[in-house]
């Protein structure tokens, strides 16, 4: 979890700052931003969470990894990617948008959140 919101955040900041100016601070850069962030978190920590779900299904013991390749090959370590996905962009598009407006508004009461 940790390794997905830390890939997440520090995707979620490069696309924001690099790609829309803060004059472009909209909705639509937020959205944008934040599913594309989801999309590099998800690529990057997906095959660990394989391995991570097949040790905890299987209460496996030994070089999960290694067994996995043996026995099904590299496709293994992608399976359930695009469900996976799809579901990581929409929640992290979902929580940016959330946090955004959340802070905006409390800019706007003078309650600032620093991030």
């Amino acid at each position: 979890k940790a390794v997905v919101s830390t890939q997440s955040t520090g995707a979620y900041m490069f696309i924001k700052q690099n790609l829309f100016s803060q004059r472009q601070d909209t909705i639509q850069a937020t959205a944008v931003s934040g599913s594309v962030a989801g999309l590099v978190a998800a690529t990057v920590t997906h095959p660990a969470d394989v391995v991570k779900t097949r040790i905890q299904v299987e209460g496996s013991s030994g070089n999960v990894v290694r067994d996995l390749y043996r026995m099904e090959g590299i496709p293994v370590f992608w399976a359930g990617f695009v469900p996976r996905t799809l579901r990581r962009t929409l929640v992290s598009a979902t929580a940016w948008l959330v946090y955004e407006e959340i802070k905006k508004a409390a800019e706007r009461q003078k309650y600032p959140i620093y991030s």
